[in-house]
């Protein structure tokens, strides 16, 4: 099965998402910041202010010609994977749409984003674009209900999962206890390495 793509600005939602879908159609994520993160042992904050914005796209580029060679996952991609060419070679791609004002107030306490400051509005404002040249579909991800998660499924797998979209949204009982979330767990060729020094 080709891969499912979530992309979008900051903040919007892709992580959570991924974590529904992966519950739905029991598919591994991959979650791009964070295969970059382990890899070269920084936070992304980090990656910006020791080598600079460029560097870390130069990451993201490698990353998404490796992901077009593999297959049956879900990719939660960085905000700013836009910026690059072909996206679709990855797979399906799905734009989670948001406003800038209720990506703000998620992200009001938020210290990890380097990019979510005072040009934050430009910035979401210039990728808007972007986003909807790269998608195959977009969805306004404000109130995801269960017939829109439905729908992104049924286009990409032409089949009927309304039941199952249904019970990935129940809520769990309050006296039940609810599982943690397991970590990705995406396995790449150990000997693909990404160089993080200039």
């Amino acid at each position: 099965m080709k891969n499912i793509v979530l992309i979008g600005f900051m903040g919007c939602g892709k992580s959570t998402t991924a974590r529904r879908l992966s519950k739905i159609i029991k598919k591994e994520v991959v979650d791009t910041d964070y295969v970059i993160k382990q890899r070269t042992g920084l936070e992304i904050k980090e990656i910006f202010a020791k080598y600079g914005e460029e560097y870390f796209r130069n990451l993201e580029q490698e990353l998404r010609d490796e992901l077009a060679t593999k297959s049956d996952l879900i990719i939660s991609c960085g905000g700013g994977f836009a910026n690059l060419e072909d996206l679709r070679k990855m797979g399906f791609v799905v734009f989670l749409d948001l406003s800038f004002y209720k990506i703000a107030n998620r992200l009001k306490n938020d210290t990890k984003r380097p990019l979510f400051d005072e040009k934050a509005k430009l910035l979401y404002d210039k990728r808007m674009p972007l986003y909807n040249n790269a998608c195959d579909i977009k969805v306004n991800i404000l109130n995801l209900k269960a017939r829109e998660l439905a729908k992104i499924l049924e286009i990409f797998l032409g089949t009927n999962i309304t039941n199952d979209v249904r019970k990935a949204f129940i809520k769990p009982n309050a006296n039940r206890k609810a599982k943690p979330i397991k970590k990705d767990k995406f396995k790449l060729n150990p000997k693909i390495k990404i160089n993080y020094q200039l």
